[in-house]
């Protein structure tokens, strides 16, 4: 072999192994480059998980935000409907119209979110579609406001269908519109978790492919970097559908599982008991639902902040799970309301009826054991209402009604106790809902009317009147201040009455003014503590002497010792700005209280009013007289005047007389009657209507019958 030849041979060989050495030398970077590559897909798969959960959760806060709106405008017309079925007393009025005003500010903030996140997203026409339904909530607010203005508890179901079908016209619009919103809402998440869960699924294959090809040149390379690059690959990278079944797993969770309480929500629970009703349906066998609201858990969220009366939530959830079966479902329906569908029940009502209590007092009794809440001791207790049934044809919201009715009687028991769904019960307050909707109307109506009775001195002369009030109903006739008034007062619509009787009272000051001879006459009207203790009721009474330019010593306040009792230094304060304007008081049906010497002396007052059940035990019952004896001296002493009521009989008076009473009201004088008939009763009774001078007093004219 010539030199030149070797010489080729041997440039050839180390040309080969310097290409092999070369080879070798770039597999490493080739190894490192796909590593990078590898890291590079990872991050970019990632990036984009990130980038559709970001998406997904947006739309998803959307429908929710959507739902909660549905929710809360749901809430808000079942408190509505509670202020006019379940307000037994101002209490339970005040929490249902605070529940009631509460629900409305959810169902708002949910929709200018949402509004709010579409003007962000430059979704225009879903924007504009959203300001038009939160134009429209708003004036639903406003109806809502004008028919608790106009609500009553009467039995008049015409006049309820009527006032219904007004708010009912609004509601059902505005929640076909809320519906469609959150529909949409619903659709668009949807489609756009199915986008991406096919777009993630396409990624995680692609990351999959360039993880083999990477693991390919690592064999090559080297096993132990192969070893090493695959304990650096995720193992979700390497099983792409367990990541999308974990993805599925996370959507679900989100959507139909309470995050706090990790209970199923209202949604989920809504498709259970929709499947149960169905299953009943079809074998007879009853199944019972339980409404839960932890009595009181407001002050708790007040006192002691959100984060101690989520754990209070937490703790409910935790003793539910552990008090009911198996085969019953429980759910968070938000706020502190819990819900148990129990099933298995039984084909006999009596018998399953019997099961779901026991099941309820267990889980009352469970529930009003001391929670240890992050070291602090907080006892607590449950209203329970349950419902068993097997109605064909029975709908969710008939079945959520009634044991709503059930849970709300449990709460006007007491609360801390279970309550069974009582049909005779529930249209009792549909009855009360109907009285209370007449009532609403009967101002605007003109079904409210004053009458008078005529208040007489010594000597038998008119010096004035009591304004009583009549509610002259088409349908109900007469009906007496005893039967609506403390209804009234329940509802708030003591307000609007009372306001308008004493308008009503000081424009009639100012018609006998211009006559002389009724322009002596003191007009009495009496004041509830509700409406006495209005922040602005003294400028109410300085305005309405301003407008009407009475003289303001002719109108006199009767005020029961329940309102002097309620705040007595706001009393003491209001009454002093009233007498300054010249108004002037009496303490009505003294003596029936807590009739207090210390009050008495710190008021300024003009008149005591003997009680009319004390004036009808004048020759019969002997305390009764001593405490009648004992109420003019303290009045006499005081220099304030004493006016006994309910006098009926010359020997009342003159028991009276001798007493030391100079003023008299009752039906040895007059009846209450209408401001015409009033009027007539005193030309025709009385010779003059004149306060006789002092010193001379006339002959009695003739008494009326």
């Amino acid at each position: 072999m010539n030199k030149d030849k070797w010489i080729a041979i041997s440039s050839g060989i180390r040309r080969k192994k310097y290409a092999f050495l070369a080879a070798l030398a770039l597999l490493p970077c080739v190894l490192l480059f796909s590593l990078y590559d590898l890291y590079r897909n990872i991050d970019k798969l990632e990036a984009t998980l990130h980038h559709n959960v970001a998406g997904l959760s947006s739309k998803k806060e959307q429908s929710d935000r959507a739902h909660h709106a549905q929710a809360a405008f749901s809430l808000q017309v079942q408190e509505w409907k509670n202020i006019l079925i379940r307000g037994h007393d101002a209490q339970d009025l005040k929490v249902h119209l605070r529940n009631f005003l509460h629900h409305e500010a959810e169902a708002r903030k949910s929709l200018e979110a949402m509004h709010f996140s579409s003007l962000n997203a430059h979704e225009d026409r879903k924007a504009a579609s959203l300001k038009s339904i939160l134009g429209l909530h708003q004036d639903i607010g406003m109806q809502y406001r004008v028919a608790l203005a106009r609500h009553t508890l009467a039995q008049n179901r015409p006049a309820t269908l009527q006032i219904d079908r007004m708010v009912s016209g609004f509601e059902g619009t505005f929640a076909a519109q809320l519906a469609e919103v959150s529909g949409a809402a619903e659709q668009e998440y949807r489609m756009l978790a199915a986008r991406v869960t096919a777009a993630q699924t396409g990624d995680v294959r692609q990351v999959q492919g360039t993880v083999e090809v990477n693991l390919l040149f690592i064999v090559l390379v080297l096993l132990l970097e192969a070893l090493l690059l695959l304990k650096t690959v995720p193992r979700s990278a390497r099983n792409p559908k367990g990541l999308a079944d974990e993805r599925d797993q996370t959507v679900y969770h989100l959507a139909y599982t309470d995050p706090l309480t990790e209970l199923p929500n209202r949604r989920l629970f809504h498709d259970r008991l929709e499947h149960a009703i169905a299953l009943s349906s079809r074998t007879r066998h009853y199944l019972a639902l339980m409404f839960l609201d932890m009595d009181n858990f407001k002050a708790l969220n007040d006192t002691k902040g959100h984060g101690m009366g989520d754990l209070l939530l937490i703790e409910v959830a935790r003793r539910l799970k552990a008090n009911v079966r198996a085969s019953d479902t429980l759910a968070r329906m938000g706020g502190d309301e819990f819900v148990v569908l129990l099933g298995e029940l039984g084909e006999n009502e009596k018998s399953a009826s019997e099961q779901a209590l026991r099941i309820a007092e267990k889980i009352s009794s469970a529930l009003s054991q001391p929670y240890e809440l992050d070291q602090f001791i907080y006892n607590c207790s449950a209203s329970i209402g349950v419902t068993v049934f097997c109605d064909a044809g029975i709908t969710i919201e008939e079945v959520h009604k009634r044991a709503d009715a059930a849970m709300y009687q449990a709460k006007n028991a007491g609360r801390n106790t279970v309550r069974l769904y009582d049909p005779h019960t529930q249209r009792a307050l549909e009855a009360r809902s109907e009285f209370e909707h007449a009532l609403g109307g009967a101002i605007a109506e003109q079904q409210l009317h004053l009458y008078f009775q005529v208040q007489v001195d010594e000597h038998i002369q008119p010096v004035g009147a009591e304004v009583l009030l009549r509610w002259i109903h088409p349908d109900m006739g007469v009906i007496f201040p005893g039967q609506f008034i403390p209804m009234a007062e329940e509802t708030g619509l003591i307000l609007p009455i009372g306001k308008w009787v004493l308008e009503t009272a000081c424009k009639q000051i100012k018609l006998w003014e211009t006559n002389p001879q009724t322009r002596d006459l003191q007009l009495a009207v009496n004041v509830s503590a509700r409406q006495f203790h209005q922040p602005d009721f003294v400028a109410q009474v300085d305005n309405l002497i301003k407008q009407t330019g009475i003289n303001p010593s002719r109108l006199k306040l009767e005020l029961s010792e329940s309102v002097v009792l309620a705040d007595v230094a706001d009393t003491v304060a209001r009454m002093h700005a009233l007498r300054h304007l010249g108004v002037r008081f009496s303490i009505d049906d003294f003596g029936t209280g807590y009739s207090s010497l210390t009050y008495l002396t710190q008021l300024p007052l003009d008149q005591l009013k003997v009680d009319q059940s004390f004036v009808r035990s004048i020759g019969m019952e002997s305390t009764d007289v001593l405490i009648v004896q004992t109420i003019i001296g303290m009045a006499n002493n005081l220099n304030m005047e004493a006016i006994a009521e309910g006098v009926e009989t010359e020997t009342q008076r003159g028991f009276l007389e001798n007493a030391g009473c100079k003023r008299y009201q009752g039906y040895l004088f007059g009846k209450p009657e209408p401001l015409e008939k009033f009027e007539e009763s005193l030309l025709r009774d009385f010779r003059t209507i004149q306060r006789p001078p002092s010193g001379k007093p006339p002959n009695s004219g003739k008494q009326a019958s």
